[in-house]
């Protein structure tokens, strides 16, 4: 078995609070970083997340609920939940932002305090080769998107390959997407 130290890991650095009278606590876990997924089909399910909480722009441990949805879509059939908000806006996977190709250019929704806006995602938006936007995507422009993917700084650029019985192909636009991603600290 390889040493953390001579392979690619994920460190997460976890902080507390803590409670009055009681000091907050500090840990570090690492792990072996996930083998790459070549790509993901998802499920539709509308957000059990109210909107607007003052968390969901912050990653904490208040996830149980993201969990749920994502493995009710893992017993469907699918890899994971993709939220929709009440009026019908995508908003992100469970556990990853989305983009999404449109005839008129790459589209992820806008954040508006409504989920983790995730720090691969910013970096997309800011550094792609391509350009990219944030706007309201509603769950009717699904068929016309032409390719679509999923950003987490723990899984990259993934590739999706169905969202509920619509399928899309992995395009070229994406792969280039994912080897820029690749070669960007070079």
């Amino acid at each position: 078995m390889k040493s953390l130290t001579n392979m690619d890991a994920v460190i997460r650095l976890n902080v507390t609070a803590g409670v009055p009278g009681m000091p907050g606590i500090v840990w570090m876990t690492a792990s072996p970083l996930s083998p790459p997924y070549e790509s993901v089909t998802l499920q539709t399910v509308a957000s059990p997340v109210p909107k607007n909480q003052p968390d969901l722009v912050w990653k904490t441990f208040q996830y149980a609920t993201r969990l749920r949805v994502g493995q009710s879509a893992r017993a469907a059939g699918f890899d994971s939940a993709l939220l929709i908000d009440v009026e019908g806006n995508l908003l992100e996977a469970s556990h990853a932002n989305i983009f999404v190709r449109l005839p008129s250019g790459w589209v992820t929704p806008s954040c508006n305090g409504n989920f983790l806006p995730g720090t691969l995602r910013a970096h997309v938006l800011k550094n792609a080769p391509l350009p990219m936007r944030e706007d309201k995507v509603s769950i009717q422009k699904l068929s016309d998107c032409l390719e679509v993917f999923l950003t987490n700084s723990n899984i990259g650029i993934v590739p999706v390959t169905q969202i509920d019985s619509r399928r899309y192909a992995v395009g070229a636009q994406t792969k280039k997407l994912i080897e820029w991603l690749a070669t960007a600290g070079d």
